[in-house]
């Protein structure tokens, strides 16, 4: 049987009764046909006319083959019930009929079904199934206001991060590096740096190209972009509360104001932002951002927006990825960009937000107000509560070019022969 929802056709494997008298519920399977009901009245809603799902209740002692069909119930067909279907494409031939009638072991000679009994039974149809269970999703809003706050966070926990740099920048300590048992035996290589930030921006570009052609982009954006503002927040409290010498002693700093005013603080946050943090171009000239390391942060967000946004057949990007966020990792300490504990806390932290916010996402349970529910204790619960509202399990990872539709619409519009004026 096929059914039409949202305008595609989708081939039916799962379906479930919902009926009143829970003493006649049971549950019918085969190799082929898989069959469950469940308590819980609904009212059936929609076109009447419309031909709707009905599956077997308990039989009773040689029933006939019409009184076994029960019409008063709605059903759930892969998760999804009858009413949200468009159009449903009856069965219409001998042989289904006699198929269920084998599967629910109807007794042919005290039954009858016709092909037209499907039809004539107030449009209530015979369903044959497979074992397989693809799930039909229903869309998932893209909500992309949604995506707008989490930027416009993202952007404050920027300013933060930056605004802390420029005043711990007047605190760094001018003496010799921490001792640090993986710097100290390593050689340093002055031109690491350079090779683990052209790294770390193929990383980024690769992860932008993920997101932009996956088909819940914004969903996406907002997740990354809430967990980077989180991360940044942390980080700019972390890096003025304990101050840490520079672990390169060779790398040059600019020189202290000694006194600190509020334009002077401006005009370092607007070096740093227009520097987007890297070294690279000369525009991170202030020293102190130690713990934790930033770099580290965008190369293991990469890495995992990679894993988690495409599909496993993608393995081969996906070890890329890994390889190129190792390898940019070993770079930044070859050149003593960080200590040893600014990338270990980076990592765990990341990696802990990152799982902590999708597993949230992805549980219905964890996102409800059940007292024994520990997750909402976290500070950014509520705000992940509303952002995953309108998310119930894991986004498919599926791809399409961005604006693709507006763009045949507008082309539409143009070749169209009333909108003359049009310029194309």
């Amino acid at each position: 049987m096929k059914m039409k929802f949202d305008g595609k056709e989708k081939n039916i494997n799962e379906f479930s009764q919902m009926s009143y008298n829970t003493n006649t519920n049971s549950s019918y399977c085969s190799d082929n046909v898989s069959v469950s009901s469940l308590p819980g009245p609904r009212p059936i809603a929609g076109n009447p006319s419309q031909c709707l799902v009905s599956t077997m209740t308990t039989p009773s002692p040689n029933p006939s083959f019409r009184s076994r069909i029960d019409s008063s119930v709605p059903y759930r067909i892969n998760g999804g019930f009858d009413s949200d279907f468009d159009e449903i494409e009856c069965d219409n031939n001998d042989e289904t009929i006699n198929n269920m009638k084998e599967q629910f072991n109807i007794n042919s000679h005290t039954s009858s079904a016709l092909a037209s009994d499907c039809i004539q039974w107030n449009k209530h149809s015979i369903i044959s199934m497979n074992s397989s269970h693809n799930d039909v999703y229903k869309k998932v809003p893209s909500e992309p206001i949604k995506a707008f706050f989490s930027l416009a966070f993202l952007g404050v926990s920027w300013v933060a991060n930056a605004s802390s740099l420029a005043l711990t920048h007047e605190y760094v300590p001018n003496y010799e590096p921490l001792p640090d048992i993986i710097l100290d035996n390593i050689a340093y290589q002055s031109w690491a740096l350079d090779v683990s930030e052209i790294l770390l921006m193929i990383s980024i570009i690769a992860a932008v190209v993920v997101v932009v052609f996956h088909k819940y982009r914004f969903i996406l954006l907002r997740r990354i972009w809430f967990l980077l503002g989180l991360l940044y927040f942390y980080r700019s409290v972390t890096i003025f509360v304990t101050v840490l010498p520079k672990a390169d002693s060779g790398y040059e700093c600019s020189q202290k104001a000694g006194n600190i005013t509020a334009l002077l603080v401006i005009n370092r946050v607007v070096t740093i932002l227009s520097g987007g943090g890297l070294s690279i171009n000369g525009k991170h000239i202030y020293c102190g951002d130690y713990i934790f390391s930033g770099h580290t942060v965008i190369f293991v967000m990469a890495y995992l927006c990679i894993k988690q946004y495409t599909p496993s057949k993608y393995y081969p990007i996906q070890w890329l990825s890994l390889l190129m966020s190792v390898c940019g990792i070993i770079f930044l300490m070859l050149a003593r960009g960080h200590y040893t504990i600014d990338i270990l806390i980076a990592y765990a932290l990341t990696y802990w937000l990152w799982i902590s916010y999708h597993t949230i996402a992805n549980i219905p349970m964890l996102k409800s107000k059940h007292k024994d529910n520990q997750m909402k204790g976290l500070l950014w619960w509520h705000i992940l509560r509303w952002f995953e509202a309108n998310t119930n399990g894991s986004i498919p990872n599926e791809f399409s070019i961005p604006f693709l539709g507006l763009m045949k619409k507008l082309w539409s519009r143009c070749q169209s022969p009333p909108l003359t004026s049009c310029n194309c």
